[in-house]
């Protein structure tokens, strides 16, 4: 790693034209060059290489990574998602944020740090309402969210208090990569209800942002 990190120091002088009296060092998952004027450059380096696309007016998309590994930072300002009452099944929603580009997807790991807000129809202002990111629309004979519904970030609990309420988790490293040889993935904001608290359909808007780690495999 030393040897690694010499000549990478010394590229990376290169492209600077800087000199060996320039100090230079690295933190983990961000570059950090220190110039010989004091000036410090940190930050993520943005790409548009290999990338997806984010969808919905509501969705901004920052694409950071080298082409190869990506991390896409979603940015959601009120989103609304409309949630339909399933009677007995309780009360669902689904939005798509990002569509993939084609090929096997390893997803790294996610992260959710968001504030939900309830309309005002039928979802209770106490509601138990779960979140989640899933490569698949939530189904309408469950308010648990399980299995592809739930397959990026698994279902959190963010019960509501005065109709509001906040849904922050994390995902880890998924083990089989995602098969979008034949059909690129999607990553689905996964919203759900349960049939005691919700008498009607309604809607639920969201705002914050979701970060997806990634690569894509390879087409084929």
């Amino acid at each position: 790693m030393g040897a690694l990190s010499a000549r990478l120091e010394t590229l990376l002088r290169k492209q600077l034209g800087e000199t060996e009296g320039t100090e230079m060092h690295s933190v983990l998952g961000t570059e950090v060059v220190t110039l010989s004027g004091g000036d410090v450059l940190s930050a993520d380096p943005q790409t548009s290489v290999g990338v997806g696309a984010k969808n919905g007016l509501a969705v901004t998309a920052v694409e950071n990574g080298n082409g190869a590994v990506h991390k896409t930072v979603l940015t959601l300002a009120s989103l609304s998602v409309t949630m339909t009452d399933a009677t007995t099944n309780g009360c669902h929603g689904s939005h798509k944020l990002y569509d993939f580009p084609a090929g096997p997807i390893q997803i790294l790991g996610a992260s959710m740090n968001l504030t939900t807000l309830a309309g005002s129809g039928g979802i209770a202002d106490g509601a138990a309402l779960v979140g989640s990111i899933g490569s698949a629309t939530v189904g309408t004979n469950n308010a648990t969210l399980t299995t592809t519904e739930a397959d990026i970030i698994a279902s959190k609990a963010g019960t509501l208090t005065a109709g509001a309420g906040t849904l922050a988790s994390h995902g880890s490293l998924v083990a089989t990569a995602f098969d979008g040889t034949a059909t690129a993935i999607d990553a689905y904001l996964n919203l759900a209800v349960p049939d005691a608290d919700s008498s009607a359909s309604d809607t639920v808007a969201v705002s914050g942002t979701i970060t997806l780690h990634w690569i894509n495999l390879g087409d084929y």
